[in-house]
């Protein structure tokens, strides 16, 4: 399945914009449809598995829109990092340092 252009743009936006995201997770079709329009039905299976809707046990969705979150924060820090490297500080695993 290929993402749309559409679908890379809900991406981008859960990358640049914590609000943004927070909105997704809580409803994720219409906050996408508000951005971008009307999905096709591909579309919006893309946009579900990006929320964790595919996962069919609740507190498994929870845990994974954090995970996620907790990735595109990291995204967004190196994206907005004035002085490149910039520290992880979201939990995740910091690359190896160079020797």
């Amino acid at each position: 399945m290929t993402s749309s252009k559409d679908v890379l743009t809900v991406l981008g936006m859960l990358c640049a914009s914590r609000n943004y995201r927070s909105q997704f997770f809580l409803n994720p079709e219409a906050v996408a449809q508000d951005l971008v329009g009307r999905l096709r039905d591909d579309e919006l299976v893309q946009v579900r598995a990006l929320a964790g809707l595919h996962l069919s046990v609740e507190a498994g969705r929870h845990a994974f829109a954090e995970r996620m979150q907790s990735a595109l924060d990291a995204v967004y820090s190196e994206a907005t990092c004035p002085d490149p490297p910039c520290p992880i500080t979201t939990g995740l695993v910091a690359p190896p340092e160079a020797s």
